[in-house]
């Protein structure tokens, strides 16, 4: 059943407001692989007419969230282990350009504050649910850092999907020291300055060879 209510002070477009809820019930798991997403229901409960529910689940299709059968059904789509697999390279690879230029372009005192959130990914690596949420608000905090738009933009549209993603990632044992280890290696490279250093061990913390 989806629960979104009605939005409050409106921050931003409607059919973004619709994105991030649904998008968010979708990637927390209320709203499971196989559930039928209603749109006369969501615009009754928000009170919004259908347009806005309409663009923002192509929206969700396009990151692969829903898939969209028109006049037949609409319904949150299955995760893959490939697709996970996908995710997890596309975190990888944004946050080693991500990692890099804060490494190279923030003052100390910022490199100090992206070091210390890149320490509290590696303390959760293994809780899924925590560890999901930490390290989709460090991407959001270097690209916000990079002062670059198009960053932005991209967190803006693949957080959910990273999110539901990395709870969907079955961590093994020996990978979680390889990762835990490369975040550390992560933590110390930006603290130092170290562009090189920062980039690599983002890839590796995401096990891209």
């Amino acid at each position: 059943m989806i629960h979104l209510g009605r939005p409050a002070a409106p921050h931003g477009s409607l059919a973004d407001i619709v994105f991030q809820r649904l998008g968010r019930q979708i990637a927390e798991g209320v709203l499971s692989p196989g559930d039928s997403v209603n749109d006369n229901a969501i615009a009754s409960a928000m009170g919004v007419s259908r347009t806005p529910v309409r663009e923002a689940l192509q929206r969700l299709e396009r990151i692969g969230m829903i898939v969209l059968a028109p006049s037949r059904y609409t319904r949150v789509t299955p995760l893959a282990d490939e697709e996970v697999a996908g995710w997890r390279e596309f975190l990888g690879q944004q946050l080693s350009v991500l990692s890099r230029a804060a490494a190279l372009r923030l003052a100390e005192g910022a490199r100090e504050d992206a070091a210390y959130r890149v320490d509290e990914v590696a303390a959760c690596v293994d809780d899924r649910e925590r560890y999901a949420r930490a390290a989709v608000e460090l991407y959001a905090h270097l690209a916000s850092q990079s002062l670059n738009d198009v960053h932005r933009a991209m967190v803006g549209e693949t957080s959910f999907a990273l999110i539901r993603a990395l709870r969907a990632w079955v961590i093994e044992p020996d990978a979680g020291r390889r990762i835990e280890d490369s975040l550390h290696d992560l933590s110390a490279a930006l603290r130092a300055g170290d562009g090189d250093g920062a980039e690599r061990s983002a890839r590796a913390a995401y096990l891209i060879d």
